[in-house]
């Protein structure tokens, strides 16, 4: 804490600009719409002080970071063998379809049960 009142606001404030030019320079963004519905890069938000965290605190995180991994990796899982996402209306058929312009590479799928992510030790 002392080095980050030695630093002062002004400098800290002035290294947060520095990080998102580069942020900005360096394509590490996401798009927003403004309140004109026109669409934005932004610069990836990221604290320039890492946040300290009590073990309950990373406990709810953990927990809920392992949900989202199972999640997604259900998600690929059906995308690529049972279809049930498309069947259910849920995502529609149009992006199961090979995208115009883009060659097919042959009746190619992941191994069965592969994870897109795999077992983390959170």
């Amino acid at each position: 804490m002392a080095a980050l009142d030695r630093l002062g606001p002004e400098a800290l404030s002035a290294a947060g600009h520095r990080r998102d030019a580069i942020f900005m320079q360096q394509g590490i963004t996401f798009e927003v719409a403004g309140s004109d519905g026109e669409r934005r890069d932004r610069a990836w938000p990221l604290d320039l002080v890492p946040r300290v965290l009590t073990s309950a605190e990373w406990t709810i995180i953990k927990r809920g970071l392992a949900q989202r991994i199972r999640a997604l990796n259900a998600f690929v899982d059906d995308v690529y063998h049972a279809h049930e996402i498309v069947q259910a209306g849920i995502v529609p058929v149009v992006a199961d379809r090979q995208p115009q312009g883009v060659r097919a590479a042959g009746p190619r799928r992941p191994r069965a049960r592969r994870r897109l992510l795999p077992r983390l030790r959170l």
